[in-house]
């Protein structure tokens, strides 16, 4: 799969619609296997040395967490503050303007500067998705996540592209992806 190489870290957001359904988009469909989404936890720890993010919804975190600590101390969980909403329930529940995000440093330590848990990034305006990524990560938040797990010529695993800010934010740091 990557030619004998190891990852420095593994930076992934798998999609999460988790039974989502709204009273403002009817036509939105569950997603199929949504229950079996993180399979690829088992495989990573072959494929991964070094840290472990992956990001997640309120509304999932109770079942990836466990299904995380199967695989992976959970060291950290991250809140990334997006500064802007997402729509659930529009009649009954409060606007979530954050996103969670799992972590495990895999014995690894802080390569950069070490930081708080809630983590404030403007909601992604850097990459123009069409039809993909409903919540694209900004580069400037995968950026920091890179900053603090690796160095420069490092691997950086992504198993769900989407958007693409994964690919940006190793190019633009010296990072494999």
């Amino acid at each position: 799969l990557m030619n004998g190489e190891k990852a420095d870290s593994l930076i992934t957001d798998p999609p999460y619609w988790y039974k989502y359904k709204s009273n403002r988009w009817a036509n939105h469909e569950e997603l199929k296997n949504d229950d079996i989404i993180l399979d690829f936890l088992p495989n990573s720890l072959i494929y991964v040395n070094g840290f472990i993010f992956v990001f997640c919804a309120w509304k999932n975190i109770e079942d990836w967490i466990v299904y995380f600590k199967k695989h992976y101390e959970l060291n950290n969980l991250i809140v990334w503050n997006k500064w802007g909403g997402w729509i659930w329930d529009l009649k009954k529940t409060f606007s979530t303007d954050y996103e969670l995000c799992m972590v495990s440093h895999n014995g690894n330590e802080i390569k950069w500067k070490r930081n708080w848990s809630v983590w404030d990034f403007w909601k992604d305006s850097e990459i123009k998705t069409t039809g993909g990524h409903p919540t694209p990560k900004p580069i400037s938040l995968i950026a920091e996540m890179v900053m603090q797990s690796t160095k420069e010529e490092d691997l950086i695993l992504d198993l769900f592209w989407w958007s693409g800010s994964t690919m940006v934010a190793c190019h633009q740091l010296n990072r494999k992806c």
